[in-house]
């Protein structure tokens, strides 16, 4: 549904309300653009649990971790503090008080068919999110990568300036399905730790490099929601936190490419491949995985 400019906004407004108060009937945005989705809300729950039901990637838990991974992360943050790694200021900052578990939610595609909903983890309040948003700062400057474009007109300025390309050569589109948490977390944090304190003394934090992993590891792993009354958590031990894994995928993307190919440009959450035309489209797949 989406807002007609000759309509009355306001008899909207009341229509949506009056829609908001059956039980059956949920109301939320799309996935991508503007507007207003209405659903119902024994299929919007039907599907959302059908993604949770992959044993691979959920575990439903039998208790809230949320306070012993609080308290957890507040002994190696007043650790460091002690030890003069923090100023008061920063400490207080991310420092987790009075924290929740994150909240799963899911947007309808509605540009796909049967309307598949794309799963939303809220960090907000989270025990970790502060030190997500202050350990993304540290991370900025390893970010720029050849192989990642922010917007599709930079795409666009690729292609141009690089017309020569389309010649004897193919593009090959990959959407990649489920990004963030399928992105290896494990080594993204040696490629972020190598990267800051071996190969640029410029980048290298005030903080040693022990505590910075261990602080990546509180930030990206270990997340727990709550969907209803139910407690799951990852079992892939992945972050679904979009800045954080943001962060992640780009700095995983500069050190994860094959030379064979001409050039592998990536447009969260799309990658185009550049190849010869001699080139198999089997092995592309595989390598591009």
């Amino acid at each position: 549904m989406r807002k007609d400019k000759n309509l009355n906004g306001n008899n909207d407004d009341k229509i949506l309300l009056n829609l908001s108060k059956y039980p059956s009937v949920l109301i939320t945005k799309p996935n991508k653009g503007r507007g207003v989705v209405i659903l119902d809300r024994n299929n919007y729950t039907e599907k959302l649990e059908n993604i949770l039901s992959d044993n691979k990637k959920f575990k439903l838990l039998n208790e809230d971790p949320t306070i012993s991974c609080e308290n957890a992360l507040t002994t190696v943050l007043r650790q460091m503090k002690n030890e003069e790694y923090w100023t008061q200021q920063e400490y207080k900052y991310i420092k987790p008080v009075g924290s929740v578990p994150a909240r799963l939610y899911g947007l309808p595609k509605v540009h796909k068919d049967n309307v598949p909903l794309r799963p939303i983890v809220s960090c907000i309040k989270s025990y970790n999110y502060k030190l997500g948003k202050f350990l993304a700062n540290i991370i900025k400057p390893i970010r720029v990568s050849p192989y990642s474009l922010k917007h599709t007109n930079d795409f666009f300025k690729f292609i141009q300036q690089n017309s020569h390309l389309s010649r004897n050569n193919k593009m090959i589109s990959f959407d990649i399905q489920s990004l963030f948490t399928n992105i290896p977390v494990r080594e993204t944090i040696e490629i972020i730790c190598n990267k800051l304190y071996c190969t640029d003394p410029k980048l290298r934090p005030f903080i040693p490099e022990d505590y910075f992993r261990k602080l990546l590891e509180f930030a990206a792993t270990e997340l727990c929601h709550v969907y209803y009354d139910l407690i799951k958590i990852k079992t892939q031990r992945r972050s679904n936190g979009p800045n954080k894994m943001r962060l992640h995928h780009e700095a995983f993307s500069s050190f994860n490419k094959d030379h064979k190919f001409l050039s592998i440009l990536s447009i969260i959450p799309r990658s185009y491949v550049l190849s010869s035309l001699e080139a198999d489209l089997q092995e592309i797949q595989q390598k591009s995985k």
